[in-house]
Protein backbone atom coordinates (compact mmCIF):
# COMPACT_ATOMS: atom_id res chain seq x y z
CA UNK A 1 0.00 0.00 0.00
CA UNK A 2 1.39 3.40 -0.93
CA UNK A 3 1.94 5.94 1.82
CA UNK A 4 -0.99 8.14 0.72
CA UNK A 5 -3.35 5.18 1.04
CA UNK A 6 -1.92 4.31 4.44
CA UNK A 7 -2.43 7.85 5.68
CA UNK A 8 -5.99 7.96 4.35
CA UNK A 9 -6.93 4.66 6.00
CA UNK A 10 -5.39 5.71 9.31
CA UNK A 11 -6.99 9.14 9.16
CA UNK A 12 -10.39 7.48 8.79
CA UNK A 13 -9.64 5.31 11.82
CA UNK A 14 -8.38 8.33 13.76
CA UNK A 15 -11.70 10.08 13.19
CA UNK A 16 -13.34 7.19 15.04
CA UNK A 17 -10.74 6.61 17.76
CA UNK A 18 -9.88 10.29 18.32
CA UNK A 19 -6.28 9.47 19.15
CA UNK A 20 -4.45 7.95 16.20
CA UNK A 21 -3.96 4.78 14.27
CA UNK A 22 -3.14 1.13 14.90
CA UNK A 23 0.52 0.11 14.71
CA UNK A 24 -0.14 -3.30 13.19
CA UNK A 25 3.32 -4.31 12.03
CA UNK A 26 7.02 -3.73 12.56
CA UNK A 27 7.91 -0.04 11.99
CA UNK A 28 4.22 0.91 11.56
CA UNK A 29 3.70 -0.05 7.90
CA UNK A 30 5.06 -2.26 5.16
CA UNK A 31 7.47 0.51 4.11
CA UNK A 32 8.91 0.61 7.68
CA UNK A 33 8.74 4.38 8.11
CA UNK A 34 8.52 4.10 11.92
CA UNK A 35 6.09 7.04 11.78
CA UNK A 36 2.44 7.11 12.86
CA UNK A 37 1.18 10.19 10.97
CA UNK A 38 -2.25 10.38 12.61
CA UNK A 39 -1.46 10.70 16.32
CA UNK A 40 -3.58 13.49 17.82
CA UNK A 41 -3.27 12.98 21.58
CA UNK A 42 0.48 12.94 22.19
CA UNK A 43 2.49 16.10 21.48
CA UNK A 44 5.77 17.63 22.77
CA UNK A 45 3.98 20.06 25.10
CA UNK A 46 1.82 17.32 26.62
CA UNK A 47 4.41 14.67 27.41
CA UNK A 48 4.42 15.55 31.14
CA UNK A 49 0.84 14.25 31.26
CA UNK A 50 1.83 10.70 30.21
CA UNK A 51 1.09 8.15 32.94
CA UNK A 52 1.25 4.38 33.23
CA UNK A 53 -2.19 3.27 32.07
CA UNK A 54 -1.89 -0.49 31.53
CA UNK A 55 0.45 -3.36 32.26
CA UNK A 56 0.15 -6.33 29.92
CA UNK A 57 1.59 -9.39 31.65
CA UNK A 58 2.11 -12.98 30.51
CA UNK A 59 0.89 -15.71 32.90
CA UNK A 60 4.30 -17.27 33.64
CA UNK A 61 7.85 -16.01 34.27
CA UNK A 62 8.43 -14.53 30.88
CA UNK A 63 10.59 -12.41 28.65
CA UNK A 64 8.49 -10.45 26.17
CA UNK A 65 11.37 -9.66 23.87
CA UNK A 66 9.82 -7.98 20.84
CA UNK A 67 8.03 -4.78 19.98
CA UNK A 68 4.26 -5.13 20.00
CA UNK A 69 1.70 -4.96 17.24
CA UNK A 70 -1.54 -3.09 17.96
CA UNK A 71 -4.52 -3.89 15.77
CA UNK A 72 -8.24 -4.62 15.90
CA UNK A 73 -8.50 -3.68 19.57
CA UNK A 74 -5.70 -6.02 20.66
CA UNK A 75 -2.03 -5.85 21.61
CA UNK A 76 0.13 -8.73 20.37
CA UNK A 77 3.50 -9.65 21.90
CA UNK A 78 5.76 -12.67 21.66
CA UNK A 79 8.34 -13.95 24.10
CA UNK A 80 10.08 -16.82 25.83
CA UNK A 81 9.18 -18.53 29.08
CA UNK A 82 11.53 -20.47 31.32
CA UNK A 83 15.27 -20.50 31.81
CA UNK A 84 16.01 -24.07 30.71
CA UNK A 85 17.91 -25.19 27.63
CA UNK A 86 14.54 -25.79 25.98
CA UNK A 87 12.36 -22.82 26.91
CA UNK A 88 8.83 -22.43 25.60
CA UNK A 89 8.02 -19.64 23.18
CA UNK A 90 4.61 -17.99 23.01
CA UNK A 91 2.50 -15.41 21.24
CA UNK A 92 -0.02 -13.54 23.40
CA UNK A 93 -3.00 -11.32 22.59
CA UNK A 94 -4.24 -8.72 25.11
CA UNK A 95 -7.23 -6.37 25.13
CA UNK A 96 -6.02 -2.95 24.00
CA UNK A 97 -8.43 -0.72 25.93
CA UNK A 98 -11.51 -2.74 26.91
CA UNK A 99 -11.98 -4.38 30.31
CA UNK A 100 -11.55 -7.95 29.08
CA UNK A 101 -9.15 -9.85 31.38
CA UNK A 102 -8.15 -6.53 32.96
CA UNK A 103 -8.63 -5.05 36.41
CA UNK A 104 -7.38 -2.28 38.69
CA UNK A 105 -6.03 1.22 38.18
CA UNK A 106 -3.64 1.33 36.38
CA UNK A 107 -5.13 -1.59 34.44
CA UNK A 108 -3.41 -4.94 34.78
CA UNK A 109 -4.23 -7.22 31.86
CA UNK A 110 -3.79 -10.94 31.37
CA UNK A 111 -3.83 -12.46 27.87
CA UNK A 112 -7.06 -13.06 26.00
CA UNK A 113 -5.41 -16.00 24.27
CA UNK A 114 -1.99 -17.48 23.67
CA UNK A 115 -0.21 -19.77 21.23
CA UNK A 116 2.78 -22.06 21.66
CA UNK A 117 5.43 -21.25 19.08
CA UNK A 118 7.78 -24.08 19.96
CA UNK A 119 10.53 -25.27 22.26
CA UNK A 120 13.40 -25.41 19.78
CA UNK A 121 16.54 -23.69 21.13
CA UNK A 122 16.75 -21.73 17.87
CA UNK A 123 13.50 -20.02 18.80
CA UNK A 124 15.32 -18.28 21.63
CA UNK A 125 16.75 -16.08 18.89
CA UNK A 126 13.30 -14.68 18.10
CA UNK A 127 13.29 -10.91 17.97
CA UNK A 128 10.58 -10.40 15.37
CA UNK A 129 7.50 -8.25 15.96
CA UNK A 130 4.11 -9.86 15.18
CA UNK A 131 2.30 -8.48 12.14
CA UNK A 132 -1.49 -8.23 11.74
CA UNK A 133 -3.38 -8.03 8.45
CA UNK A 134 -6.94 -8.98 7.47
CA UNK A 135 -7.73 -10.42 10.93
CA UNK A 136 -4.69 -12.73 10.89
CA UNK A 137 -1.58 -12.33 13.04
CA UNK A 138 1.75 -13.59 11.69
CA UNK A 139 4.94 -14.25 13.64
CA UNK A 140 8.21 -15.98 12.78
CA UNK A 141 10.57 -17.85 15.08
CA UNK A 142 14.03 -19.23 14.46
CA UNK A 143 12.46 -22.19 12.64
CA UNK A 144 8.84 -21.51 11.67
CA UNK A 145 6.41 -18.93 10.27
CA UNK A 146 2.99 -19.05 11.97
CA UNK A 147 -0.41 -17.58 11.06
CA UNK A 148 -3.18 -17.31 13.71
CA UNK A 149 -6.69 -15.88 13.86
CA UNK A 150 -6.20 -12.49 15.49
CA UNK A 151 -9.51 -12.79 17.32
CA UNK A 152 -8.71 -16.16 18.90
CA UNK A 153 -12.03 -18.03 18.84
CA UNK A 154 -13.86 -21.25 19.59
CA UNK A 155 -11.11 -23.38 18.06
CA UNK A 156 -8.85 -22.41 20.98
CA UNK A 157 -8.77 -24.76 23.97
CA UNK A 158 -8.17 -24.48 27.71
CA UNK A 159 -8.18 -21.40 29.89
CA UNK A 160 -5.91 -18.85 31.59
CA UNK A 161 -5.40 -18.23 28.71
CA UNK A 162 -7.00 -20.36 25.96
CA UNK A 163 -4.33 -21.73 23.64
CA UNK A 164 -4.90 -21.42 19.90
CA UNK A 165 -3.63 -23.59 17.02
CA UNK A 166 -2.22 -21.93 13.90
CA UNK A 167 -4.18 -21.53 10.70
CA UNK A 168 -1.06 -22.61 8.85
CA UNK A 169 2.69 -22.81 9.23
CA UNK A 170 5.75 -22.72 6.99
CA UNK A 171 9.27 -23.96 7.50
CA UNK A 172 11.37 -20.81 7.47
CA UNK A 173 13.44 -19.25 10.23
CA UNK A 174 14.34 -15.64 10.90
CA UNK A 175 15.66 -13.24 13.52
CA UNK A 176 13.64 -10.43 11.98
CA UNK A 177 9.98 -9.51 11.57
CA UNK A 178 7.52 -10.52 8.90
CA UNK A 179 5.99 -7.96 6.54
CA UNK A 180 2.55 -8.32 4.96
CA UNK A 181 1.66 -6.37 1.81
CA UNK A 182 -0.70 -7.02 -1.09
CA UNK A 183 -1.83 -10.40 0.23
CA UNK A 184 1.75 -11.71 0.56
CA UNK A 185 3.83 -12.43 3.67
CA UNK A 186 7.54 -11.66 3.26
CA UNK A 187 10.16 -13.20 5.57
CA UNK A 188 13.86 -12.48 5.58
CA UNK A 189 15.19 -15.96 6.38
CA UNK A 190 18.73 -16.95 7.23
CA UNK A 191 19.58 -17.83 3.62
CA UNK A 192 17.41 -15.33 1.77
CA UNK A 193 13.92 -13.93 1.43
CA UNK A 194 10.72 -15.97 1.05
CA UNK A 195 7.21 -14.90 0.03
CA UNK A 196 4.04 -16.76 1.09
CA UNK A 197 0.34 -16.47 0.30
CA UNK A 198 -1.06 -14.56 3.30
CA UNK A 199 -4.40 -16.35 2.96
CA UNK A 200 -2.73 -19.75 3.39
CA UNK A 201 -4.19 -21.04 0.12
CA UNK A 202 -1.74 -20.91 -2.76
CA UNK A 203 1.12 -23.35 -2.28
CA UNK A 204 -0.49 -24.75 0.86
CA UNK A 205 -1.76 -28.23 1.65
CA UNK A 206 -2.94 -30.43 4.48
CA UNK A 207 -5.91 -30.55 6.87
CA UNK A 208 -7.02 -27.43 8.76
CA UNK A 209 -5.32 -28.79 11.87
CA UNK A 210 -1.94 -29.12 10.15
CA UNK A 211 -1.89 -26.90 7.09
CA UNK A 212 1.61 -26.26 5.74
CA UNK A 213 2.59 -23.70 3.11
CA UNK A 214 5.43 -23.55 0.63
CA UNK A 215 6.77 -20.22 -0.61
CA UNK A 216 5.38 -18.52 -3.70
CA UNK A 217 8.96 -17.57 -4.49
CA UNK A 218 12.33 -17.32 -2.84
CA UNK A 219 15.44 -15.24 -3.43
CA UNK A 220 18.88 -16.22 -2.15
CA UNK A 221 20.95 -13.65 -0.31
CA UNK A 222 23.83 -13.87 2.08
CA UNK A 223 22.98 -14.24 5.77
CA UNK A 224 20.13 -11.83 6.53
CA UNK A 225 19.90 -12.02 10.35
CA UNK A 226 17.81 -9.24 11.89
CA UNK A 227 16.96 -7.20 8.79
CA UNK A 228 13.23 -7.30 8.00
CA UNK A 229 11.85 -6.79 4.49
CA UNK A 230 10.32 -3.43 3.59
CA UNK A 231 7.80 -3.24 0.76
CA UNK A 232 6.90 -0.17 -1.28
CA UNK A 233 5.49 0.34 -4.79
CA UNK A 234 5.88 -3.28 -5.84
CA UNK A 235 9.46 -3.76 -4.65
CA UNK A 236 10.73 -5.56 -1.54
CA UNK A 237 14.01 -4.43 0.05
CA UNK A 238 16.19 -6.24 2.60
CA UNK A 239 19.72 -6.03 3.98
CA UNK A 240 22.26 -8.82 4.45
CA UNK A 241 24.35 -8.79 7.60
CA UNK A 242 27.06 -11.09 6.31
CA UNK A 243 27.81 -9.36 3.02
CA UNK A 244 26.67 -5.85 3.91
CA UNK A 245 24.44 -5.73 0.85
CA UNK A 246 21.07 -4.08 0.25
CA UNK A 247 18.86 -6.09 -2.13
CA UNK A 248 15.79 -5.03 -4.13
CA UNK A 249 13.43 -7.69 -5.55
CA UNK A 250 10.18 -7.65 -7.50
CA UNK A 251 7.56 -8.06 -4.75
CA UNK A 252 5.25 -9.87 -7.19
CA UNK A 253 7.82 -12.57 -7.90
CA UNK A 254 7.73 -11.93 -11.66
CA UNK A 255 10.60 -9.80 -12.94
CA UNK A 256 13.92 -11.68 -12.91
CA UNK A 257 12.18 -14.76 -11.47
CA UNK A 258 12.38 -18.22 -13.06
CA UNK A 259 11.72 -21.91 -12.48
CA UNK A 260 8.85 -24.09 -11.34
CA UNK A 261 9.89 -23.55 -7.75
CA UNK A 262 10.26 -19.86 -8.47
CA UNK A 263 13.59 -18.27 -7.60
CA UNK A 264 14.20 -14.54 -8.03
CA UNK A 265 17.34 -12.53 -8.71
CA UNK A 266 17.63 -8.94 -7.47
CA UNK A 267 16.50 -5.95 -9.50
CA UNK A 268 19.52 -4.15 -8.09
CA UNK A 269 21.96 -4.33 -5.21
CA UNK A 270 24.07 -1.88 -3.22
CA UNK A 271 27.13 -2.33 -1.05
CA UNK A 272 27.00 -0.98 2.51
CA UNK A 273 30.77 -1.22 3.03
CA UNK A 274 30.52 -3.56 5.99
CA UNK A 275 27.48 -5.29 7.44
CA UNK A 276 23.94 -4.49 8.45
CA UNK A 277 21.33 -5.80 10.86
CA UNK A 278 19.22 -2.72 10.14
CA UNK A 279 15.88 -2.93 8.34
CA UNK A 280 15.34 -0.56 5.43
CA UNK A 281 12.76 2.25 5.45
CA UNK A 282 11.30 3.37 2.13
CA UNK A 283 9.72 6.82 1.93
CA UNK A 284 9.12 9.15 -1.04
CA UNK A 285 11.18 7.08 -3.44
CA UNK A 286 14.25 6.74 -1.22
CA UNK A 287 15.53 3.70 0.71
CA UNK A 288 17.23 4.45 4.03
CA UNK A 289 19.27 1.82 5.87
CA UNK A 290 21.93 1.77 8.57
CA UNK A 291 25.14 -0.23 8.68
CA UNK A 292 28.36 -0.88 10.54
CA UNK A 293 31.52 -0.07 8.63
CA UNK A 294 33.70 -3.10 7.91
CA UNK A 295 32.01 -5.42 10.45
CA UNK A 296 29.73 -5.48 13.46
CA UNK A 297 31.79 -4.49 16.48
CA UNK A 298 33.85 -1.93 14.60
CA UNK A 299 32.23 0.88 16.54
CA UNK A 300 31.61 2.91 13.38
CA UNK A 301 28.30 3.17 11.60
CA UNK A 302 26.83 4.83 8.56
CA UNK A 303 23.39 5.84 7.32
CA UNK A 304 22.75 5.32 3.59
CA UNK A 305 20.13 6.72 1.23
CA UNK A 306 19.48 5.06 -2.16
CA UNK A 307 17.14 5.71 -5.07
CA UNK A 308 14.31 3.19 -4.52
CA UNK A 309 13.77 2.80 -8.29
CA UNK A 310 17.36 1.70 -8.82
CA UNK A 311 17.94 4.50 -11.35
CA UNK A 312 19.76 7.51 -9.91
CA UNK A 313 23.34 6.64 -9.02
CA UNK A 314 22.89 3.14 -10.49
CA UNK A 315 24.60 1.44 -13.42
CA UNK A 316 25.18 -1.90 -15.07
CA UNK A 317 23.05 -4.39 -17.02
CA UNK A 318 19.69 -5.65 -15.65
CA UNK A 319 21.40 -8.85 -14.55
CA UNK A 320 23.95 -7.03 -12.40
CA UNK A 321 22.66 -3.54 -11.65
CA UNK A 322 24.53 -1.84 -8.80
CA UNK A 323 23.59 1.38 -7.02
CA UNK A 324 25.68 3.97 -5.24
CA UNK A 325 24.13 5.97 -2.40
CA UNK A 326 22.49 9.33 -3.02
CA UNK A 327 24.13 10.41 0.22
CA UNK A 328 25.58 8.98 3.41
CA UNK A 329 26.03 10.15 6.98
CA UNK A 330 28.13 8.99 9.91
CA UNK A 331 26.16 9.46 13.15
CA UNK A 332 28.97 7.91 15.19
CA UNK A 333 28.54 4.37 16.45
CA UNK A 334 27.14 1.28 14.81
CA UNK A 335 23.56 1.34 13.54
CA UNK A 336 21.83 -1.97 14.23
CA UNK A 337 18.33 -0.54 14.61
CA UNK A 338 16.21 0.84 11.81
CA UNK A 339 15.87 4.46 10.73
CA UNK A 340 12.57 6.33 11.04
CA UNK A 341 11.45 8.84 8.44
CA UNK A 342 8.95 11.60 9.12
CA UNK A 343 8.15 15.00 7.68
CA UNK A 344 11.32 15.31 5.63
CA UNK A 345 13.74 14.04 8.27
CA UNK A 346 15.51 10.76 9.00
CA UNK A 347 16.03 9.68 12.63
CA UNK A 348 18.54 7.02 13.60
CA UNK A 349 20.08 5.76 16.84
CA UNK A 350 23.61 4.45 17.16
CA UNK A 351 25.65 2.45 19.64
CA UNK A 352 27.48 5.53 20.92
CA UNK A 353 24.22 6.69 22.50
CA UNK A 354 23.38 9.41 19.99
CA UNK A 355 20.04 9.93 18.29
CA UNK A 356 20.89 11.80 15.11
CA UNK A 357 18.51 13.54 12.70
CA UNK A 358 19.25 14.28 9.04
CA UNK A 359 17.58 15.99 6.10
CA UNK A 360 15.80 13.17 4.25
CA UNK A 361 16.32 14.88 0.90
CA UNK A 362 20.09 15.01 1.44
CA UNK A 363 20.22 18.77 0.89
CA UNK A 364 20.44 20.66 4.17
CA UNK A 365 23.84 20.34 5.91
CA UNK A 366 25.07 18.09 3.07
CA UNK A 367 28.04 18.61 0.78
CA UNK A 368 30.76 16.97 -1.28
CA UNK A 369 30.90 14.29 -3.94
CA UNK A 370 30.02 11.62 -2.98
CA UNK A 371 27.60 13.57 -0.81
CA UNK A 372 27.84 13.32 2.97
CA UNK A 373 25.45 14.88 5.46
CA UNK A 374 25.86 16.29 8.95
CA UNK A 375 23.05 16.05 11.52
CA UNK A 376 20.44 18.77 11.85
CA UNK A 377 20.00 17.82 15.52
CA UNK A 378 21.30 15.27 17.99
CA UNK A 379 20.28 13.94 21.39
CA UNK A 380 22.25 11.96 23.95
CA UNK A 381 20.40 8.76 24.90
CA UNK A 382 23.36 6.88 26.43
CA UNK A 383 23.25 3.65 24.39
CA UNK A 384 20.40 2.97 21.96
CA UNK A 385 21.75 -0.46 21.04
CA UNK A 386 19.45 -1.99 18.46
CA UNK A 387 16.43 0.12 19.38
CA UNK A 388 14.72 1.94 16.53
CA UNK A 389 13.08 5.35 17.02
CA UNK A 390 9.30 5.67 16.82
CA UNK A 391 7.69 8.95 15.80
CA UNK A 392 4.15 10.20 16.43
CA UNK A 393 2.63 13.57 17.24
CA UNK A 394 5.93 15.41 16.54
CA UNK A 395 7.59 13.32 19.27
CA UNK A 396 10.41 10.82 18.76
CA UNK A 397 10.64 7.97 21.29
CA UNK A 398 13.69 5.74 21.66
CA UNK A 399 14.85 3.14 24.16
CA UNK A 400 18.35 2.97 25.60
CA UNK A 401 19.84 -0.49 25.73
CA UNK A 402 22.51 0.29 28.31
CA UNK A 403 20.62 2.00 31.11
CA UNK A 404 17.05 0.77 30.75
CA UNK A 405 15.33 4.02 29.83
CA UNK A 406 12.88 5.24 27.22
CA UNK A 407 13.20 8.92 26.30
CA UNK A 408 11.07 11.29 24.24
CA UNK A 409 12.32 14.31 22.29
CA UNK A 410 10.71 17.04 20.22
CA UNK A 411 10.98 15.64 16.70
CA UNK A 412 11.03 19.12 15.19
CA UNK A 413 14.00 20.26 17.29
CA UNK A 414 12.18 23.16 18.91
CA UNK A 415 11.37 22.36 22.55
CA UNK A 416 14.35 21.35 24.69
CA UNK A 417 16.86 22.01 21.89
CA UNK A 418 19.62 24.62 21.62
CA UNK A 419 22.67 25.42 19.51
CA UNK A 420 23.67 24.79 15.89
CA UNK A 421 23.33 21.96 15.06
CA UNK A 422 20.68 21.61 17.71
CA UNK A 423 21.37 19.49 20.76
CA UNK A 424 18.22 18.22 22.46
CA UNK A 425 17.39 17.05 25.95
CA UNK A 426 14.51 14.68 26.80
CA UNK A 427 11.09 16.18 27.34
CA UNK A 428 9.97 12.94 29.03
CA UNK A 429 11.64 9.72 30.11
CA UNK A 430 10.84 6.61 32.11
CA UNK A 431 13.15 4.05 33.69
CA UNK A 432 12.43 0.40 33.00
CA UNK A 433 14.02 -2.68 34.61
CA UNK A 434 15.23 -4.07 31.30
CA UNK A 435 18.35 -3.48 29.25
CA UNK A 436 17.25 -4.39 25.75
CA UNK A 437 16.63 -3.18 22.26
CA UNK A 438 12.84 -3.28 22.19
CA UNK A 439 11.63 -0.37 20.12
CA UNK A 440 8.69 1.71 21.40
CA UNK A 441 5.33 1.73 19.60
CA UNK A 442 2.78 4.56 19.57
CA UNK A 443 -0.81 3.67 18.68
CA UNK A 444 -4.19 5.18 19.45
CA UNK A 445 -2.83 7.61 22.01
CA UNK A 446 -0.74 5.04 23.91
CA UNK A 447 3.05 4.58 24.07
CA UNK A 448 3.88 0.87 24.39
CA UNK A 449 7.19 -0.04 26.03
CA UNK A 450 8.56 -3.54 26.58
CA UNK A 451 10.34 -3.92 29.91
CA UNK A 452 11.29 -7.56 29.51
CA UNK A 453 8.74 -9.25 31.76
CA UNK A 454 5.71 -7.41 30.42
CA UNK A 455 4.55 -4.53 28.23
CA UNK A 456 3.75 -1.11 29.67
CA UNK A 457 1.26 1.25 28.12
CA UNK A 458 1.60 5.00 28.88
CA UNK A 459 -1.26 7.36 28.04
CA UNK A 460 -2.63 10.79 28.86
CA UNK A 461 -5.58 10.41 31.28
CA UNK A 462 -8.98 11.01 29.67
CA UNK A 463 -9.57 13.98 31.95
CA UNK A 464 -6.52 15.68 30.40
CA UNK A 465 -7.19 14.75 26.77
Amino acid sequence: MKRAAVVWACALMAAVLLAGCDWSTYRFGANHSGFNPTETDIAPGRLALLQLATTFEAPFPNTLNTSVAVANGKVFASGVEGQTAFPSHFLYAFAEKSGANCSGVPRHCAPLWGALLGTDPLDDLVRGTPSVANAVVYVVTGTTLFAFRAAGGSHCVGSSPPMCPPLWTAAVGSDGSVTVAGGVVYVGGYDGISAFDAAGTQGCAGPPSARVCSPLWTAPTNFVSGSSPAVADGVVYIGSEESGTLYAFDAHGTTRCTGVTKTCAPLWTASLNGSTASSPAVVNGVVYIGGSDNFVGSGEGRLYAFDADGTQGCSGPPTARVCNPLWTANPGGEITGSPAVAQGRVYVGSSDGILAVFDAAGQQSCSGSPKTCAPLMTADTNDTGGSSPAIAGNVVFIQSNEIGKVSAFDATGNLGCTGTPKQCTPLWSVDIPFFGAISPVVANGVVYIGNGDDVLGYAIPPTQS
